[in-house]
């Protein structure tokens, strides 16, 4: 065993002063890996402490959970065919406008119609599909370009295309 201990260090060529330092890495080894058997180490932290922390952060969760599914009711309106209602603890009153009723035959009434060349930011939002980045396109196109001689011609402003014109086509007005 001597004889084969040797040859492998002489193989690796191992000088002595390394064999020495090889020999006191093991021993440390060896000695506080039997110290960790023996010593435990004692939990200094309490986990109610940490209770607060935790309520904390799922309130704000929470709230952030609500904000995240409003904005994605008023961006993405439910579809009438074929898809579930939203949970009731999420639907806002910003999903459709307040200002629009309709009558009896199915079609908005006219004086309730949003006017698109001159609603403010805040009426604009009230709009499915419309939030506050693309109700300031609106209003910026309306003054570089003057009033919407047409209510197609709001297809000019950025993020509008076909589908969200014909959600909100029914209950806009010039």
């Amino acid at each position: 065993m001597k004889k084969t201990l040797f040859y492998w260090t002489d193989r690796l060529q191992i000088s002595p002063a390394e064999r020495i330092l090889i020999i006191i890495l093991f021993s440390a080894l060896l000695l506080i890996g039997s110290a960790r058997m023996f010593w435990q180490p004692s939990n200094k932290f309490d986990n109610g402490h940490y209770e607060p922390i935790e309520a904390e952060f799922n309130r704000l969760s929470t709230i952030r959970y609500e904000e995240e599914s409003r904005l994605s009711a008023q961006y993405y309106p439910q579809r009438e065919t074929g898809t579930k209602e939203p949970k009731e603890a999420f639907v806002t009153t910003e999903e459709k406008p307040a200002s629009v009723e309709a009558d009896t035959a199915g079609s908005t009434v006219e004086s309730d119609k949003i006017n698109i060349n001159k609603a403010d930011r805040y009426e604009l939002i009230q709009l499915p599909g419309i939030g506050p980045v693309i109700a300031q396109r609106i209003i910026r196109y309306r003054d570089e370009h003057g009033a919407f001689e047409t209510v197609e011609e709001i297809r000019n402003v950025h993020g509008i295309g076909p589908a969200r014109l014909k959600q909100i086509k029914p209950i806009i007005k010039l």
